[in-house]
C-alpha cells in the first residue's frame, strides 16, 4: 500500500496543485501555495485529500485497483490463492499437526529456514520465492499475480499525436473510397505526414500501424468494406426514439428496388430484369400494395401503388381459404359477390386497403416526381421524407424486402443472388415465369403467408406489450375496430396519370406530335377552359398514360367527369403503344425526314413498320428487343389497371350480398350500406345465433 511521512519543508501534490508543509500548529499545518499563499487548516483534513509527495518513489504511488482482477483468468486467481496460503505459512509459520509440518513451526524454525523450505516444496528459486514475498508485504495479493496473466496493455497515444491525427484524416477520406490494401493507406499516412509536419515526425513501425489503425478505425466507426463505412458513417450517433402507429394508414413506407431475380420478356421468351415498388403498413406490418415493372419504376408506377393501396384487391378462385377476405361488419358467413356479365363472381383478397394519413418515401424519382405528389395533395395525404442516404429512417419496409428475397424470390426459378458472388451458373437461361405471372405468385404470398405471420415487431396497438400470436390481419382488424371503415373515392385513378394541358383546337388535342380527338370534343374547341389564371390559362386538363399513348384521358367541364379521346391513327393501327416505342418511332421518322419534325401520319407509319418487324421478330439491335418486350409488359399492365378500375369502382359499393324476397342479391348504392344495412342483416341471423 502507498504510505509516507508528512515531513516540514516537503512539497506535495494536493488538489492538482503544489503545496509546501512549512510546520504543525497543535491539530493542524501550515501551507504554502506555489503563489506565496499562506494557508491553515486541520490536518485530518489535508491529508483526506491525498497528499502525494512530489519526490516520492512511483512505485510507492501506483496503487493497484481491486478491479485487476477482472482481468486475469480464473486459473490465475486460483494461483494467486495457493501461493498467498504458502507465503502465510512460511512467514507466520503453523503449529504442527504431524511430524512433517515440524519445520514450519514458528518456536523451532526461522524465517530463513521456512522460506528455503516452502521453496523446495513448491520447486521454485530460493531468490525469487523472497522476491514474492516482499512484493506481497508491500502490495498484498496484487504483487502475487502473475503478469503473464494480464491482457496485454495498449500503448495510449495522445489524440493529438500527429501521427493518430493524419491516420483519423485519411481514413476519414475513406468513408465514401472503393476498398484499398493497407499498403496503400500507409503511402497516404506518410505523405501526408510528411506534408503536414515536414522530418520532424517519423512513421512508427507497420506493427504500430496496424494497431493504431484497428483502435482508430474501431473509435471512429469506420471499418469493413465500403458499403460497411458508409453506412456506418450515416448511423445517427445519438439515441432516437421509436415511432408507434395508433390505426392502419397513420403511417404508409413506400419504397422501390430491383430484385435478385429474372423473369420472362413476352416477345422472344428472352430473360429481363425486374424492379419491384410496395407500400407498408407500419401499424399493422401489412403489404398493401405492390407493382411489378420491369428494369425500373416510373412516377406513373409509384402512383399506381398508391391507386392499389386504396382499394380492394382481387382474389384468385384457387387460392385458399385464408387469402380470401370479405369486408369488416359482416358475418363471416356472408361472401362479397359481384355479378358481371358472364355470371363470374369476384372474391375479395385477405390484403388490407386503407387511405393513408402519411406516406413516408425517399428521394427517388419516383417517389418525388409531380404525379405521385399531385394524387397524395388530392386525397390530403402527407409526405414525410427520410433523410438523404438514411436508409434507416424506413428499417422496417427495408426489412419486408429482405424477407421477399429469402422467402419468395429465392423459391422461384430465375433467382440470381444478391451479388455476382452469390450468383450461379448461366441463371438468365433459368428464367420461368413473366412478369404478370410473377405478380400473381406475389398475391397469392402476400395474401397466404405474409398477412398470415406473426413479425416479432408487432404490438398490440393499445398497449406496448409484445402479443406473439398477432398477424398483420389480425392487427388490421384490431385497428378498424377503433377507427372504422373510410370510404375510398373511386376516380383516383385518373389522379394517378400524367397530367397535360391542351388546348382543342379543329384538330383535336396534340401531346407529342401525336393528334387525339373524337365528337364528344365539339363543345370545347376553340373555347377556353374553367382555369382563368396561371400558366395554364384557358388550358383544358388531359391525363395520359405513358404506358399506353393510344388513347388520352380527357376531363368534360359540363358533365364532371373524365371521357376517352382515342388517338386519330387508332382506326389504322390498333396496337397500344407506351412512350418507349413512341420515342422509337419518332427517332425513325425523324431520321428519314433528315431531321424534320414527324406529322402524326409520319409516326403511324414508322409505328406500323416497327411493328409488323417486332410480330416477325425481327429486331435490329438489342436496345430495340429489349424495347418490344417493355412495351408489351407496360401496355398489359396499362389494361389491366383499367379493367382494375372499373372492378374496383363496383367493390366499392357493394356491402354485402342480402336476399330479397325473389331470391336474388339485393347491391346498395354505396359502401355506406354497410353500416346503414347492417341491422337488417343482423336480423337475419339473430335467430341462429344469439351472439352475432
Amino acid at each position: 500500500m502507498n504510505k509516507w511521512n508528512l515531513e516540514i519543508n516537503n512539497l506535495y501534490l494536493w488538489c492538482d496543485e503544489h503545496v509546501k508543509l512549512m510546520r504543525f500548529v497543535n491539530q493542524q499545518v501550515i501551507l504554502e501555495r506555489e503563489n506565496g499563499q499562506v494557508i491553515t487548516m486541520k490536518t485530518s483534513e489535508f491529508v483526506s485529500k491525498y497528499p502525494i509527495p512530489v519526490n516520492a518513489d512511483p512505485s510507492l504511488i501506483i496503487q493497484p485497483t481491486p478491479s485487476i482482477f477482472d482481468n486475469i483468468s480464473k486459473s490465475a486467481l486460483k494461483q494467486v490463492d495457493v501461493l498467498q496460503a504458502h507465503l502465510e505459512i512460511a512467514i507466520h509459520g503453523i503449529e504442527p499437526m504431524n511430524e512433517s509440518e515440524t519445520c514450519y513451526d514458528a518456536e523451532l524454525t526461522t524465517l530463513t529456514c521456512r522460506m528455503k523450505k516452502k521453496a523446495e516444496e513448491l520447486k521454485m528459486d530460493l531468490s525469487s520465492f523472497w522476491r514474492k514475498k516482499k512484493k506481497y508485504e508491500r502490495f498484498g495479493r496484487y504483487g502475487l499475480i502473475d503478469r503473464r496473466s494480464l491482457p496485454l496493455a495498449r500503448s495510449k497515444r495522445n489524440d493529438s499525436d500527429p501521427v493518430v491525427l493524419t491516420i483519423e484524416k485519411v481514413l476519414k477520406q475513406t468513408i465514401g473510397a472503393s476498398d484499398v490494401t493497407n499498403i496503400i493507406l500507409y503511402r497516404k499516412i506518410k505523405k501526408l505526414l510528411i506534408q503536414d509536419y515536414g522530418d520532424t515526425v517519423s512513421l512508427p513501425s507497420v506493427a504500430t500501424l496496424n494497431r493504431l489503425l484497428a483502435e482508430i478505425r474501431h473509435r471512429l466507426g469506420i471499418y469493413g468494406n465500403a458499403n460497411q463505412r458508409q453506412k456506418s458513417a450515416l448511423t445517427p450517433k445519438k439515441l432516437f426514439g421509436s415511432f408507434r402507429s395508433t390505426h392502419p394508414g397513420q403511417l404508409v413506407m413506400f419504397d422501390s428496388t430491383k430484385l435478385d431475380m429474372f423473369a420472362l420478356d413476352p416477345m422472344n421468351n428472352d430473360w429481363i430484369q425486374v424492379a419491384l415498388t410496395i407500400a407498408f403498413d407500419f401499424y399493422s406490418r401489412s403489404i398493401i400494395g405492390w407493382r411489378f415493372t420491369p428494369v425500373d419504376t416510373k412516377g406513373v408506377d409509384a402512383a399506381l401503388v398508391l391507386f392499389d393501396v386504396l382499394h380492394p384487391k382481387i382474389a384468385m378462385p384457387d387460392w385458399a381459404d385464408i387469402a380470401h377476405w370479405n369486408y369488416f361488419g359482416v358475418p363471416s358467413d356472408i361472401r362479397i359477390i359481384e355479378y358481371t356479365n358472364d355470371d363470374s363472381s369476384i372474391q375479395i383478397a385477405a390484403v388490407p386497403f386503407v387511405q393513408p394519413d402519411t406516406v413516408l418515401i425517399d428521394h427517388g424519382k419516383v417517389f418525388i416526381s409531380h404525379t405521385f405528389q399531385d394524387v397524395c395533395t388530392r386525397l390530403g395525404i402527407h409526405i414525410q421524407r427520410a433523410r438523404i442516404r438514411r436508409p434507416t429512417d424506413k428499417s422496417p419496409v427495408e426489412n419486408v424486402f429482405k424477407h421477399i428475397s429469402q422467402d419468395f424470390c429465392q423459391r422461384l426459378p430465375g433467382y440470381k443472388g444478391r451479388s455476382i458472388a452469390t450468383r450461379g451458373i448461366d441463371i438468365e437461361k433459368k428464367a420461368f415465369y413473366y412478369i404478370e405471372e410473377i405478380d400473381t405468385l406475389f398475391a397469392e404470398w402476400v395474401a397466404t403467408k405474409w398477412q398470415n405471420h406473426i413479425p416479432r415487431s408487432l404490438h398490440y396497438p393499445a398497449s406496448g406489450a409484445v402479443e406473439a400470436d398477432v398477424t398483420p390481419n389480425d392487427a388490421y382488424t384490431l385497428g378498424l375496430t377503433q377507427t372504422g371503415f373510410i370510404p375510398i373515392p373511386n376516380l383516383v385513378y385518373f389522379d394517378c396519370l400524367e397530367t397535360e394541358y391542351r388546348i382543342v383546337s379543329e384538330s383535336g388535342i396534340t401531346i407529342q406530335y401525336l393528334e387525339y380527338d373524337s365528337i364528344e370534343l365539339e363543345p370545347f374547341r376553340n373555347y377556353p377552359s374553367e382555369i382563368r389564371s396561371g400558366i395554364h390559362k384557358g388550358d383544358y386538363r388531359i391525363k395520359a398514360d405513358p404506358r399506353d399513348r393510344s388513347q388520352i384521358f380527357f376531363f368534360d367541364e359540363i358533365r364532371k367527369t373524365w371521357i376517352t379521346i382515342p388517338w386519330r391513327g387508332k382506326q389504322h393501327f390498333s396496337h397500344p403503344f407506351s412512350d418507349l416505342t413512341l420515342a422509337f418511332a419518332k427517332a425513325t421518322a425523324i431520321e428519314h425526314l433528315h431531321g424534320k419534325k414527324p406529322t402524326n401520319d409520319e409516326i403511324r407509319f414508322a409505328l406500323e413498320e416497327m411493328y409488323s418487324r417486332w410480330e416477325a421478330k425481327e429486331f435490329r439491335t438489342r436496345r430495340e428487343r429489349r424495347v418490344a418486350a417493355r412495351d408489351k409488359i407496360l401496355t398489359q399492365q396499362a389494361q389491366k389497371d383499367r379493367l382494375q378500375k372499373s372492378k374496383s369502382t363496383a367493390l366499392n359499393t357493394i356491402p354485402a350480398a342480402e336476399l330479397n324476397q325473389s331470391n336474388q342479391p339485393m347491391i346498395p348504392e354505396d359502401i355506406n350500406g354497410i353500416f346503414k344495412r347492417f341491422d337488417q342483416i343482423k336480423s337475419l341471423y339473430q335467430e341462429d345465433d344469439d351472439e352475432f
